[in-house]
């Protein structure tokens, strides 16, 4: 598994703490009393939101040292304990949580298989997994052309996702977080303004370097405003309902509450 995460600090924090924060938060009236794995835990904000929320004890658990150095810096909790170790290869004898956390996990995973196993031998009989994934169909294309990705190496559709939890756990709530249609259709209609603007503005810009004779100049790519503060808000997380559901396919991120059969 390799490494991509939020540090508190970072451009990327800044754009993409409330929508991670918000996956945990979505399911905390579950895990309030409960010993609790958090798997993958990163530097450890959404297992300090457990911990905040009331659980009896959280462990995170992660294979990056320097993700686990920040955590126990940063997020340090009387009912959290870190420490160091492998998805695929969980140090924890069987029946050891109630509930296990592992949000954007998965798809980091060369073999998500022998993740879900190893959550389900961890799990106390009747049990809760509850995680994320992107839709491969909107994330990446990668059903189109290879991950773009370099940090993803089993990005799913809504149907793969399932059908590996399947063996193990029943599923039983499942979500997607999505911008809203207004806010795509807001944000297709800023990215048309901002190329429009940008092209008139490279055209002129470039019309009086050739007539100085400098270098003319290639645009820039970069998002519009509206972009950033949609992932600053956090995308609304919301239901999947019927087979039909076109979100199946158009969803940015599932997500999936699951018990051990």
């Amino acid at each position: 598994m390799t490494v991509e995460r939020i540090i508190p600090g970072s451009n990327a924090w800044e754009e993409g703490y409330a929508t991670h924060a918000e996956r945990y938060r979505h399911f905390l009236h579950q895990l309030k009393g409960l010993e609790i794995l958090d798997a993958a835990c990163g530097v450890g904000y959404g297992t300090h939101i457990i911990a905040e929320s009331g659980a009896a004890k959280v462990t995170g658990l992660d294979v990056s040292d320097e993700a686990l150095e920040t955590a126990r810096a940063t997020f340090a909790h009387p009912h959290i304990t870190f420490m160091k170790g492998d998805c695929t290869a969980l140090p924890f004898q069987d029946n050891s949580f109630d509930a296990v956390t592992s949000f954007e996990t998965i798809e980091h995973l060369k073999s998500p298989a022998e993740f879900v196993t190893e959550v389900s031998r961890v799990l106390k009989p009747g049990g809760k997994l509850f995680l994320s994934c992107p839709n491969s169909l909107t994330n990446s294309l990668s059903k189109i052309r290879p991950l773009d990705n370099p940090w993803h190496f089993s990005e799913m559709t809504f149907e793969e996702l399932t059908g590996i939890l399947d063996p193990n756990f029943t599923i039983d709530g499942i979500f997607h977080q999505s911008p809203s249609l207004d806010q795509i259709t807001a944000l297709h209609v800023e990215q048309i303004n901002v190329a429009i603007e940008r092209s008139l503005a490279l055209k002129v810009e470039n019309m009086i370097r050739k007539t100085l004779g400098r270098e003319t100049v290639t645009p820039m790519h970069t998002e519009p405003p509206l972009a950033v503060a949609i992932k600053a808000s956090g995308d609304p997380i919301r239901p999947l309902r019927a087979e039909s559901d076109p979100w199946k396919r158009h969803a940015r991120v599932f997500l999936i509450s699951a018990q051990l059969k």
